[in-house]
């Protein structure tokens, strides 16, 4: 009987283990770099550049909506890069600069109407050609402005320095 009750005591010690273990892992906080920090910020600059590249293409690729599917998927990778360099910041930096990166978070949801905006202009009848046209054209100045923006606020904030 005592064997029976220790290896009960064992399944519900290592059940344990196995429950509160990935719970451990969130108590640990994200170590921060300058290192990081400036890698992500290059990963965001990187992901603007390709874009805009894929602004200045996209109209190569009309057939089958090829070309939208190309913008959207830069797109989707710029917003990517973005949260990843959130996760990089130290709580002083997310803190004074929460204002800042939620404005540029609402920035990229404002520049990703321009995608429903395309869809709106097919769907009643605008050729596909002038409306991927118009997107492009959309995309391109509103990642340069909101490339400005994100310089801006992470030279204020120091982040990466």
């Amino acid at each position: 009987m005592n064997t029976n009750i220790r290896k009960y005591w064992f399944l519900i010690a290592l059940a344990l283990c196995f429950v509160l273990l990935p719970l451990a892992g969130q108590l640990v906080p994200v170590q921060t770099s300058a290192g990081g920090q400036r890698s992500a910020m290059g990963a965001v600059r990187s992901q603007v550049t390709a874009l805009k590249n894929a602004t200045r293409t996209a109209p190569n690729f009309l057939s089958g909506g090829s070309g939208h599917g190309l913008l959207w998927q830069e797109f989707e990778s710029l917003r990517s890069a973005f949260s990843g360099l959130l996760q990089t910041l130290n709580a002083r930096q997310a803190s004074d600069g929460a204002n800042e990166f939620a404005e540029l978070n609402g920035g990229l949801d404002i520049i990703q109407e321009a995608f429903s905006n395309y869809q709106n202009d097919v769907d009643s009848g605008r050729s596909p050609n002038r409306a991927l046209d118009d997107l492009c054209q959309v995309l391109y100045q509103a990642s340069g402005v909101w490339l400005q923006e994100f310089n801006k606020d992470c030279s204020r904030l120091r982040v990466g320095l």
